[in-house]
């Protein structure tokens, strides 16, 4: 693919991973930390609008998006957001999905906790890489991370057949608890960091996963 292709040219024009010095990183959990409450809000409501959703299925998301501002994530529930958003997509082009950003991500950049501020500045000047990590879709994730400039976004990714189309399934892991680890143990290895220097936020007791692999 593309992306391997750019992969394998940036290892070979450049020294290995292996070469490198590890060097540490800063990894934010996104609802409750980085933001107030959850994006699976908006999101739940602009494919309502575009008519990729129902109206049950959309009170089923802002019920739990409701539960998530009271009490936290869950187990359960955070796995009913993620079968629902893989079902709701499942048919329909990426590019279509991924328009969805167009309506909400502005504002939900927008809503960055000021408090959090002062610390994306600290780690920014210290040089060290800021990733966004959230059970949302990679898609809204990374541009939510483009947007309110921190390096990466990543998050939970649907599978797309050869059109582009999603199909329903999961590419890598679930990014919630154990699944946030693996793909920051990925990143770690893509990008070079020292995960055991690095630092974690987050609002949830969920993550402490994330916390105790840095």
């Amino acid at each position: 693919s593309a992306s391997q292709h750019h992969q394998t040219c940036s290892m070979t024009s450049s020294p290995s991973t292996s070469a490198r010095s590890p060097r540490p990183a800063a990894f934010f959990d996104l609802d409750g930390t980085l933001i107030p409450g959850s994006a699976n809000i908006p999101l739940a409501k602009t494919a309502f609008r575009a008519g990729m959703v129902g109206k049950r299925e959309l009170l089923r998301d802002l019920r739990n998006g409701a539960s998530f501002l009271l009490s936290g994530a869950s187990d359960a529930r955070s796995a009913q957001v993620r079968d629902r958003i893989l079902m709701a997509v499942k048919g329909h082009p990426a590019s279509q999905v991924e328009a969805l950003g167009d309506v909400f991500l502005p504002d939900l950049v927008a809503s960055l906790r000021p408090q959090l501020e002062p610390v994306l500045a600290e780690h920014a000047a210290r040089g060290e890489d800021q990733i966004v990590l959230s059970a949302s879709p990679t898609e809204i994730v990374a541009r939510f991370a483009d947007g309110a400039g921190l390096t990466y976004g990543r998050g939970t990714t649907a599978g797309r057949d050869a059109d582009g189309v999603y199909d329903g399934t999961l590419v890598g892991p679930f990014c919630y608890k154990a699944g946030k680890v693996e793909i920051m143990e990925q990143m770690a290895a893509e990008h070079g960091y020292d995960l055991k220097a690095s630092y974690a936020y987050t609002d949830s007791a969920s993550d402490l996963p994330m916390l105790e692999a840095v």
